[in-house]
């Protein structure tokens, strides 16, 4: 394995030298890539992502009862959902989480068991279908009061992210990689410290 990652590793490096410019969608990206893979300043630039504004637009949220927290994505524990299960269920009151992303066989199963090892929290986890992205904002953003990012691992440019400020939806995220770069903590939603549960409930 650590013979495959070098081998690889040295294959794309050489790769790399045949290429004049590199675009990096975060800042963080592209510091990574110069100081941990050596591609030198004057060949990389960093330039977000471009979307289709019309497609965003027109957001009509209707007030529900509860507050409605939203989670958009894989069921993958790279994704840090068993995070935002076990913060979630330690918040006061009784507001709602609603998971949109495709079904992932055993993956979704484990994280729909783990709710039901807290009082009454399978009632308030809501399993949503799998959306067309061309109608995330009907299907998912007029749906959800904010969105959280909890993901354990080291996003480079979350498209959601992008698309929930697009629409003047609130994200919660981690302060970390291209998540914490997009989100400024009680400017455009709210930051906790990565990985870690305790942070994420308080935010």
């Amino acid at each position: 394995w650590e013979k495959w990652v070098e081998n690889r590793m040295a294959l794309s490096r050489e790769a790399s030298r045949n290429i004049d410019l590199f675009l990096s969608p975060s800042r963080r990206l592209m510091k990574r890539h110069i100081e941990e893979f050596g591609i030198p300043e004057e060949r990389i630039i960093y330039l977000d992502y471009g979307f289709d504004h019309t497609r965003l637009k027109g957001r009509l949220r209707t007030n529900e009862q509860k507050f409605v927290f939203g989670y958009i994505g894989r069921h993958h524990p790279s994704k840090g959902i068993h995070h935002l299960i076990d913060a979630f269920a330690h918040l006061n009151g009784s507001p709602i989480l609603r998971i949109w992303g495709r079904y992932e066989g055993q993956l979704s199963k484990s994280l729909a068991r783990k709710t039901q090892e807290f009082e009454n929290l399978s009632e308030r986890v809501e399993w949503m279908p799998e959306y067309d992205n061309q109608n995330i904002v009907k299907d998912v953003f007029e749906n959800c009061d904010c969105i959280v990012v909890p993901s354990i691992w080291d996003e480079n440019s979350p498209l959601v992210i992008h698309e929930a400020q697009q629409c003047e939806v609130p994200v919660i995220t981690a302060k970390h990689g291209g998540m914490g770069e997009y989100v400024q903590n009680d400017v455009n939603g709210y930051t906790f410290i990565h990985r870690d549960i305790e942070s994420l409930k308080k935010a």
